[in-house]
């Protein structure tokens, strides 16, 4: 089911807990979200983001992310007004998701500002750091001749092994996991949380007992696409140390590395055994994101907005106008979608099919995410006949077929992002020509009322 987005928040991963609350479907809150270094997911998972207000965990629905990790800018809608959410953030969701709340696996999360808010990955990883060595302490630690088969986090520089790795704790839904990488294949040595006691995986090891420390020897089991023995010091292997998803021992992602791999070396051709080497700190892979509220509306601002009150109140005032009766006050709900002209300093007439044009002040007005996103159209037509027509790039609902009330009919021009059928092309300089002369010919010039003159506005 695709549920709705909008504002942003940082959360501490470690803390978000739990309870879904089932969103209103009264309206929602435009806003835009960026991502960067979020690679897509496999086997089946699938991103998620919330909008969370005290134990309330509300959906923004499913969004993608850009293959490579590149940037990815995506327009989603909340069902509350995501200014007053205490965080935002994006968890990994398993294939087949029957559990409506989120899971306790946030890969971005950030705290609401007057903004949007900085979407950072959970764990600090600025102070990682380790070694590991080749051995095969499970297969014969007497024959010698297969020891660069193993990959173990251990440091023997005192005789005794003892932990190679310094680690940051990690949050719920996630674990620590090695890796060593031969043959164009990746080996998991096994799954842990504490760097100082044993992984939770032997499969590929012999049968003596190891060190009680994260690592394994290749020597077993090996799947098909290995050939026996392992040398992890051909020149060509690596060892890797990832973070990753976790939800009740199993990983929505599936068996391969997750892309956050905060630890790795080129393991050099002839490397000694039972010597350390050190693993290099790459945090380069980490994602990160941002959420941005829609920019408040200025004076001279067109296009599309969304009912944003400065105050977080449930519905802004507007007003309007008649010749029978003067200026009038109208509500309109928080998260509506208008169409906004501009008018007078502070103020700006916004347009939907069933109000008609109403004033309202610029302060009670956002716009829908960036402008390189502002595309939408607006239906327009003079009686009898429809001019104009298009869709909204991020799915805002377009208004059909309104009646324009000729009489109070605000100047229209510049109306960048729409199109015309009939016209020859969607270029700029075509368009504009094709748009000004259908748009002279069709509609009335006369401004609306000063709205500034209106008796009793507030």
């Amino acid at each position: 089911m695709i549920r709705n987005l909008t504002r942003a928040g940082l959360l501490a991963a470690s803390a978000l807990a739990i309870s879904a609350v089932p969103a209103s479907a009264n309206h929602t809150f435009a806003t835009t979200l960026s991502t960067t270094k979020l690679e897509p997911l496999t086997g089946g998972a699938r991103y998620e983001a919330w909008a969370i207000k005290g134990e309330r965990k509300l959906s923004g629905g499913f969004i993608s992310a850009a293959a490579g990790g590149g940037e990815r800018r995506s327009v989603v809608n909340f069902p509350i007004n995501p200014r007053s959410a205490d965080a935002i953030a994006i968890t990994i969701e398993p294939a087949n998701d029957t559990d409506p709340g989120p899971s306790a696996t946030v890969v971005l999360s950030g705290s609401v500002t007057s903004q949007g808010a900085d979407l950072r990955f959970p764990v600090d990883l600025s102070g990682i750091a380790g070694s590991a060595i080749l051995a095969t302490p499970t297969d014969n630690d007497v024959n010698t001749n297969n020891d660069a088969a193993g990959l173990w986090f251990v440091d023997l520089s005192s005789g005794a092994p003892r932990p190679a790795l310094k680690l940051p704790a990690l949050p719920a839904g996630w674990v620590w996991e090695g890796w060593g990488v031969t043959q164009g294949n990746p080996l998991t040595t096994g799954r842990f949380t504490d760097a100082a006691r044993p992984d939770g995986f032997n499969g590929f090891s012999g049968t003596q007992g190891g060190p009680p420390l994260p690592g394994e020897d290749f020597v077993r089991n090996l799947p098909a696409a290995i050939t026996g023995p392992v040398n992890l010091a051909d020149g060509n292997s690596r060892a890797v140390l990832t973070i990753e998803p976790d939800q009740a021992g199993v990983d929505p992602t599936g068996a391969g590395p997750f892309f956050v791999r905060p630890l790795k070396h080129q393991i050099p051709a002839g490397q000694a055994i039972r010597t350390s080497f050190t693993l290099g700190r790459d945090i380069s892979e980490v994602p990160s994101g941002s959420v941005s509220f829609g920019a408040r509306i200025s004076s001279s601002y067109k296009g599309w907005g969304v009912v944003s009150p400065d105050n977080g109140a449930s519905a802004a005032s507007a007003w309007r106008w008649s010749n029978a009766s003067g200026w009038r006050a109208a509500i309109r709900p928080t998260g509506q979608q208008v169409y906004v002209y501009p008018y007078a300093q502070g103020w700006s007439w916004t347009w939907t099919s069933s109000t008609g044009w109403l004033a309202m002040r610029t302060n009670a007005l956002s716009s829908l995410g960036s402008p390189a996103h502002r595309s939408s159209t607006i239906v327009l037509r003079s009686p009898g006949r429809r001019i104009v027509h298009g869709a909204a790039a991020w799915g805002a609902d377009v208004e059909h077929e309104p009646a324009l009330p000729a009489a109070h009919l605000p100047v229209l021009r510049e109306y960048a992002g729409m199109y015309i059928p009939g016209c020859p092309s969607v270029d700029p300089v075509q368009f504009h020509f094709c748009f000004s002369c259908m748009m002279r010919k069709l509609l009335t010039q006369r401004r609306l009322p000063k709205v500034e003159q209106a008796p009793g506005i507030s």
